[in-house]
């Protein structure tokens, strides 16, 4: 056996050792005879990026001078890093594997609680590492795979997780969580054209997570800062009408709005002027109709009296008046029952 010697890359024209020679190079680098079946066809061309794993145990026509040689030529077959490489065949993801995804995606994140503050290519490449490292080797994954089903993992459980806090927010109490979530579901495929949530399996793991919780009021602010905001309006605290300028409020009193708005305003002002005019005529109806009430009890009341006085006069005796005293009293009789008891004309 030939002792072991370093892999040495030695220049054009430079004195060589014994039995070296370059792996798949032209032979006329090296002191050997050329093996059979090679060809200046299999040259490596300098320079030129690796498109392909060499396996230097399984070539015929590549003779390694050493262990360390093919440890050398294995090394660099494995340099080629799988992370960024896409497979020929797509691979559907399971549930198992979206919940490896967050798994790593909750080990590896960015998150100011903890402290773990990467750059997002390497953040990745660990999230990479990690999901991998639990992987089969026919059902890895790179890199941007990861990232994409991320980003299509991400959007869904956010909005169920607005959803799911709507309804605790609403049903505090007296509700089981099962029922809770029930109604969640029902509320975004609601919102989302009868399109049912297909991530529980990824909520339920980061539901309570503290990394969740901040990604979630991080994506909140990002929301609410955005060009073009979605906010949720409560009905009960709605903004009252802003009250017109300065400006449009001359050109209002000057006459110069435009047409379809002064004629606008017109009519408000006009149906406004309506309806208190015709509260106005129902208050006088009634309070017509109180006073006519209260002038008829009034009138009652009188006669009442009066015929009562009447009564008294033509009953009491007339013995001892004079003539003139009872004259007077006639004259009272005649104008008494005159109003108490009218003629019809």
């Amino acid at each position: 056996m030939s002792p072991k010697v370093p892999f040495v890359n030695y220049p054009n024209g430079s004195q060589q050792p014994e039995n070296f020679h370059f792996v798949g190079g032209p032979m006329k680098y090296s002191v050997h005879p050329s093996p059979i079946g090679s060809s200046d066809a299999g040259a490596a061309q300098v320079g030129s990026q690796v498109t392909e794993t060499i396996d230097v145990e399984d070539d015929d026509t590549i003779q390694p001078i050493n262990s360390n040689a093919r440890a050398n030529a294995r090394s660099i077959a494995r340099s080629i890093a799988p992370s960024d490489a896409r497979s020929d065949r797509r691979l559907n993801w399971s549930n198992e594997e979206d919940i490896r995804l967050v798994s790593a995606w909750l080990h590896n994140s960015i998150d100011p609680i903890d402290g773990n503050d990467k750059k997002a290519d390497q953040y990745w490449s660990d999230v990479t590492s990690t999901y991998n490292s639990t992987t089969k080797c026919d059902r890895m994954r790179n890199r941007n795979q990861l990232k994409l089903r991320w980003e299509r993992i991400k959007k869904p459980v956010t909005e169920f997780n607005g959803c799911y806090a709507r309804i605790s927010k609403v049903h505090q109490s007296g509700m089981s969580d099962d029922q809770k979530m029930d109604q969640a579901m029902q509320l975004y495929a609601s919102e989302h054209s009868d399109k049912p949530f297909t991530m529980l399996h990824a909520w339920r793991i980061l539901r309570h997570e503290k990394k969740w919780a901040a990604f979630v009021k991080k994506l909140s602010k990002e929301k609410s800062t955005s060009t073009d905001p979605t906010p949720v309006v409560n009905v009960e605290d709605a903004p009252k009408q802003r009250p017109i300028g300065r400006q449009k409020a001359k050109e209002e009193r000057n006459g110069k709005r435009k047409e379809p708005e002064a004629i606008s305003a017109i009519g408000e002002k006009l149906d406004k002027f309506i309806d208190a005019t015709t509260k106005a005529e129902k208050i006088a109806e009634v309070q017509q109709s109180l006073a006519s009430k209260k002038l008829e009890v009034a009138k009652e009341q009188t006669k009442s009296k009066m015929l009562d006085l009447y009564r008294d006069l033509l009953c009491a005796p007339t013995s001892e008046l004079s003539e003139e005293a009872k004259a007077e009293r006639s004259k009272a009789l005649e104008l008494m029952a005159s109003t108490i008891f009218p003629k019809d004309n």
